[in-house]
């Protein structure tokens, strides 16, 4: 009698196998095509950014310029100039006197000198001029007063000299066109003192109007420039 002797059946090969590579390589080539999407979004943000920060470098050399000019051609004024952001301070008693808001005839004869040689600076250089986006006339007070009270006087003084230089009385200038459509002009009141109020000395220096400028994006540029 034969014994058959019963064989270990051989494992059957995985019937997934196919599958699961096919899977893989499905999951692979997602992978692939999110990171080249990724890297592209990067690559355009990268340029942007970069395109911003030659903008911003751009901005701040014509800046600095204008800064350097304002120093270097209105020396002879009693003015006193920032010569960090360019802002020029004109002392209350050269416009006018204590309280009041009509310039003083020696305070036009400043203006009418002033003026054309301050706006020519700014907009005389087509590259720079296309880079103004304001020129303020900017009224300050101390703190002697009520802040209602300053707020008016400081509004007035501003708006005084604005009147001004656009009236015959200062004549036609360079760029006085220009000027129209970038001037504005404010009135701060007490609220930005550049010297202690505690001091008579102080609260002389605080009355004064200042001339300023702004450059196009200058909120974006501003806190960056700070830094540096």
């Amino acid at each position: 009698m034969k014994i058959m002797s019963k064989s270990t059946p051989v494992a059957d090969e995985n019937p997934y196998g196919l599958s699961i590579g096919d899977l893989m390589a499905s999951l692979l080539l997602i992978i692939i095509l999110i990171l080249s999407s990724v890297m592209l979004r990067l690559e355009a943000f990268l340029e942007q950014k970069s395109s911003q920060i030659e903008t911003i470098s751009e901005q701040e050399s014509i800046k600095k310029n204008i800064i350097a000019k304002l120093i270097k051609e209105l020396s002879e004024y009693d003015v006193e100039i920032d010569a960090q952001t360019g802002v020029i301070l004109i002392k209350e008693g050269i416009l006018f006197d204590f309280g009041k808001y009509d310039i003083k005839p020696s305070g036009e004869m400043f203006l009418r000198k002033f003026v054309p040689e301050y706006v020519g600076i700014l907009l005389s250089e087509p590259t720079v001029r296309s880079q103004i986006s304001q020129i303020i006339i900017e009224g300050h007070t101390d703190n002697t007063g009520t802040y209602e009270y300053n707020l008016e006087l400081s509004l007035q003084r501003a708006n005084s000299v604005a009147e001004y230089i656009f009236s015959d009385k200062i004549g036609s200038f360079s760029y006085k066109a220009n000027l129209q459509k970038l001037l504005s002009v404010n009135g701060r009141s007490l609220m930005e003192p550049r010297y202690s109020n505690d001091s008579q000395e102080g609260r002389t220096k605080n009355r004064r109007v200042e001339f300023k400028f702004r450059l196009k994006d200058w909120d974006m540029i501003d806190p960056l420039t700070k830094k540096q």
